[in-house]
Protein backbone atom coordinates (compact mmCIF):
# COMPACT_ATOMS: atom_id res chain seq x y z
CA UNK A 1 0.00 0.00 0.00
CA UNK A 2 1.44 3.88 -0.80
CA UNK A 3 1.71 6.10 2.00
CA UNK A 4 0.27 9.48 2.51
CA UNK A 5 1.19 11.68 -0.35
CA UNK A 6 1.58 14.48 2.22
CA UNK A 7 0.88 14.86 5.76
CA UNK A 8 -2.00 16.26 7.10
CA UNK A 9 -2.36 16.56 10.95
CA UNK A 10 -5.85 17.12 12.29
CA UNK A 11 -5.33 16.18 15.74
CA UNK A 12 -5.99 19.13 17.93
CA UNK A 13 -7.51 20.96 15.89
CA UNK A 14 -11.15 22.26 14.79
CA UNK A 15 -12.07 19.42 12.03
CA UNK A 16 -15.58 20.59 12.06
CA UNK A 17 -16.20 25.01 11.68
CA UNK A 18 -19.45 26.92 11.99
CA UNK A 19 -21.97 26.30 14.63
CA UNK A 20 -20.81 22.67 14.88
CA UNK A 21 -17.22 23.30 15.97
CA UNK A 22 -17.82 22.36 19.08
CA UNK A 23 -19.43 19.34 18.61
CA UNK A 24 -17.05 16.91 18.07
CA UNK A 25 -13.39 16.17 19.33
CA UNK A 26 -12.22 13.39 17.63
CA UNK A 27 -10.61 10.33 19.36
CA UNK A 28 -7.24 9.11 18.43
CA UNK A 29 -8.22 6.67 15.50
CA UNK A 30 -10.91 9.30 14.29
CA UNK A 31 -8.07 11.65 13.68
CA UNK A 32 -6.03 9.17 12.36
CA UNK A 33 -9.06 8.15 9.69
CA UNK A 34 -9.62 11.98 9.00
CA UNK A 35 -6.05 12.68 8.59
CA UNK A 36 -5.56 9.96 6.36
CA UNK A 37 -9.32 10.83 4.20
CA UNK A 38 -8.18 14.22 3.71
CA UNK A 39 -4.60 13.30 2.00
CA UNK A 40 -5.99 10.84 -0.21
CA UNK A 41 -10.04 11.36 -0.26
CA UNK A 42 -11.29 7.71 -0.49
CA UNK A 43 -12.53 6.07 2.67
CA UNK A 44 -11.89 2.22 2.06
CA UNK A 45 -8.36 3.65 1.52
CA UNK A 46 -7.85 6.02 4.54
CA UNK A 47 -9.19 3.76 6.98
CA UNK A 48 -6.95 1.03 5.50
CA UNK A 49 -3.75 4.02 6.27
CA UNK A 50 -5.61 4.44 9.78
CA UNK A 51 -5.43 1.34 10.47
CA UNK A 52 -8.82 0.95 11.25
CA UNK A 53 -12.21 -1.56 10.46
CA UNK A 54 -13.80 0.05 7.13
CA UNK A 55 -17.04 -0.32 9.30
CA UNK A 56 -16.11 1.70 11.58
CA UNK A 57 -16.96 4.68 9.43
CA UNK A 58 -20.66 3.58 9.31
CA UNK A 59 -20.58 3.33 13.24
CA UNK A 60 -19.25 6.96 13.68
CA UNK A 61 -21.38 8.77 11.39
CA UNK A 62 -24.38 7.08 13.36
CA UNK A 63 -23.08 7.50 16.69
CA UNK A 64 -20.80 10.08 17.12
CA UNK A 65 -22.15 13.65 16.87
CA UNK A 66 -20.10 15.84 14.50
CA UNK A 67 -18.21 13.05 12.75
CA UNK A 68 -20.60 13.16 9.49
CA UNK A 69 -19.46 16.90 9.05
CA UNK A 70 -15.73 16.41 9.73
CA UNK A 71 -15.76 14.03 7.59
CA UNK A 72 -17.70 16.04 4.54
CA UNK A 73 -15.29 18.97 5.42
CA UNK A 74 -11.87 16.29 5.00
CA UNK A 75 -13.10 14.98 1.67
CA UNK A 76 -13.53 18.49 1.00
CA UNK A 77 -9.91 19.28 1.44
CA UNK A 78 -9.19 16.09 -0.69
CA UNK A 79 -11.08 17.74 -3.68
CA UNK A 80 -8.93 20.91 -3.11
CA UNK A 81 -6.04 18.97 -3.34
CA UNK A 82 -6.98 16.97 -6.39
CA UNK A 83 -7.97 20.46 -7.76
CA UNK A 84 -4.63 21.95 -6.91
CA UNK A 85 -3.10 19.09 -8.66
CA UNK A 86 -5.14 18.89 -11.54
CA UNK A 87 -4.27 22.96 -12.67
CA UNK A 88 -0.32 22.25 -11.66
CA UNK A 89 -0.45 19.33 -14.45
CA UNK A 90 -2.49 21.36 -16.90
CA UNK A 91 -0.68 24.58 -16.50
CA UNK A 92 2.67 24.11 -15.44
CA UNK A 93 3.74 20.58 -15.92
CA UNK A 94 6.27 18.01 -14.63
CA UNK A 95 9.63 17.63 -15.46
CA UNK A 96 9.75 13.93 -17.44
CA UNK A 97 13.14 12.20 -17.90
CA UNK A 98 14.21 10.97 -21.53
CA UNK A 99 15.61 8.07 -22.59
CA UNK A 100 17.21 6.66 -26.28
CA UNK A 101 16.90 3.16 -26.53
CA UNK A 102 20.04 1.60 -24.24
CA UNK A 103 18.09 3.32 -21.47
CA UNK A 104 20.40 6.27 -21.30
CA UNK A 105 19.13 9.62 -20.14
CA UNK A 106 19.40 12.05 -22.89
CA UNK A 107 17.33 14.93 -21.50
CA UNK A 108 14.39 16.19 -20.02
CA UNK A 109 10.94 17.95 -21.21
CA UNK A 110 8.28 20.10 -19.40
CA UNK A 111 5.10 17.58 -19.73
CA UNK A 112 1.68 19.48 -19.72
CA UNK A 113 -1.83 17.98 -19.65
CA UNK A 114 -3.99 19.65 -22.26
CA UNK A 115 -6.95 17.05 -21.64
CA UNK A 116 -6.84 18.33 -17.96
CA UNK A 117 -6.74 21.86 -19.23
CA UNK A 118 -9.71 21.20 -20.93
CA UNK A 119 -11.72 19.95 -18.23
CA UNK A 120 -11.13 22.36 -15.64
CA UNK A 121 -11.89 24.97 -18.48
CA UNK A 122 -15.15 22.70 -19.08
CA UNK A 123 -15.81 23.25 -15.19
CA UNK A 124 -14.91 26.38 -14.71
CA UNK A 125 -16.92 28.15 -16.84
CA UNK A 126 -19.52 25.65 -18.92
CA UNK A 127 -21.54 28.08 -20.50
CA UNK A 128 -18.40 28.66 -22.40
CA UNK A 129 -16.74 25.47 -22.94
CA UNK A 130 -19.39 22.79 -22.60
CA UNK A 131 -19.94 20.75 -25.38
CA UNK A 132 -22.88 22.23 -28.02
CA UNK A 133 -24.80 19.78 -29.96
CA UNK A 134 -27.47 21.62 -32.41
CA UNK A 135 -29.64 19.16 -33.16
CA UNK A 136 -32.37 19.41 -36.22
CA UNK A 137 -36.23 18.46 -35.38
CA UNK A 138 -37.94 19.71 -38.25
CA UNK A 139 -38.84 16.00 -39.55
CA UNK A 140 -39.40 14.52 -36.36
CA UNK A 141 -42.23 17.65 -35.56
CA UNK A 142 -44.08 16.75 -38.33
CA UNK A 143 -44.17 12.95 -37.60
CA UNK A 144 -45.63 13.76 -34.36
CA UNK A 145 -48.01 15.64 -35.11
CA UNK A 146 -49.27 13.54 -37.36
CA UNK A 147 -49.27 10.43 -34.88
CA UNK A 148 -50.85 12.86 -32.04
CA UNK A 149 -53.03 14.96 -34.49
CA UNK A 150 -51.55 18.43 -33.01
CA UNK A 151 -50.51 20.98 -34.90
CA UNK A 152 -46.58 21.10 -35.78
CA UNK A 153 -46.40 24.32 -33.28
CA UNK A 154 -48.26 23.05 -31.04
CA UNK A 155 -45.84 20.10 -30.59
CA UNK A 156 -43.19 22.83 -31.10
CA UNK A 157 -44.56 24.71 -28.32
CA UNK A 158 -45.19 21.49 -26.36
CA UNK A 159 -41.14 20.58 -26.86
CA UNK A 160 -39.63 24.09 -26.08
CA UNK A 161 -41.57 23.79 -22.66
CA UNK A 162 -40.61 20.08 -21.87
CA UNK A 163 -36.89 21.62 -23.06
CA UNK A 164 -37.40 24.31 -20.47
CA UNK A 165 -38.35 22.04 -17.67
CA UNK A 166 -35.42 20.00 -18.05
CA UNK A 167 -33.07 22.86 -18.55
CA UNK A 168 -33.96 24.14 -14.93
Amino acid sequence: MVGLPVEVTVVNQPLVTGDNASLFEPTAKQAAFLSAYAACGVQRHAAELAKIAYSSLFYWQRDCKGFKDAMAEAYELAVQRAEEEAWHRALEGDTEELFNAKGEKIGERLKKSDVLLIFMLKGAKPAKYRDNITVNVENQIAVIAQQTGASPEEVKKALTEAAQMVGK
